[in-house]
């Protein structure tokens, strides 16, 4: 049973990095085509809940002691949602206004804040290679630090060969500041959102495949809902119009 369980997990753990991938790779390609619309980046990576609603139902369906949705469950499953919904929208201000090769190290420092926080709460034990990823971790995003100040040499010497006349870019919709706080503030909010999941999930041992389909379901739910009252609080919403009509 064992080797199938972690030919499983091996799986899982590819289409996650594949997904992972997926969406810095829409971004950066919206990006260069001069298209900047975090909160509406955000909504559309969130469209895939219908996908989730729909595998619910079959488990649901399928499940020998089905267990209904009550008040505390949800109250629950509606923190998490909101708060995907910080995490979403923070993770798409940070990869519209960083390198995707920057965001993706900076994003790692979840898993330092998924070790501190699921040690404080969790009273979780690690071993030495989870200390180990948080050091490595560590070490990258403070050698990104120190070198974010220093031009690339490449980039140097266009600058260098470019005509005196020639104007400089335009600068970004967010700022890097912006965006490096936008990438760890993510970070932190998915950390959390990691810790209260695995607490709502270890309070439903009966269903737990069920559990986890409600989970990843409210985490996209709830962001579609609240997203597009985001776009009209940003004003992003009147200048779609203005792109889109080119």
């Amino acid at each position: 049973r064992m080797p199938r369980e972690l030919g499983v997990l091996v799986v899982l753990a590819g289409l996650y990095c594949l997904a992972s991938a997926s969406e810095v790779l829409l971004v950066k390609g919206l990006n260069q085509q001069t298209v900047e619309f975090p909160v509406l980046t955000s909504a559309l990576l969130n469209g895939y809940w219908p996908l989730q609603l729909a595998m619910y139902f079959l488990l649901l369906c399928r499940a020998d002691d089905p267990r209904y949705l009550t008040w505390p469950i949800l109250r629950g499953y509606l923190v998490v949602g909101f708060i995907a919904t910080g995490v979403s929208l923070l993770r798409c201000y940070g990869l519209n206004g960083l390198p995707g090769s920057t965001y993706v190290v900076i994003s790692c420092s979840d898993i330092i804040f998924n070790t501190l926080l699921s040690r404080l709460l969790l009273k979780k034990k690690f071993s030495v290679y989870h200390y180990a990823a948080v050091g490595i971790t560590v070490f990258g995003i403070l050698l990104l630090a120190l070198s974010a100040d220093s031009p690339h040499p490449a980039a140097a010497a266009a600058a260098a060969a470019a005509p005196r006349e020639a104007l400089p870019a335009p600068p970004p919709a967010v700022g890097r500041g912006v965006a490096i706080a936008a990438a760890l503030a993510s970070a932190l909010l998915s950390a959390i959102n990691s810790v209260l999941g695995e607490f709502l999930l270890s309070k439903d041992k009966a269903n737990p495949l069920l559990a986890v389909s409600e989970v990843s379901f409210f985490n996209a739910f709830v962001p579609s809902l609240c997203l597009p009252f985001a776009m009209f609080q940003t004003g992003e919403v009147w200048l779609y119009h203005d792109k889109y009509s080119e």
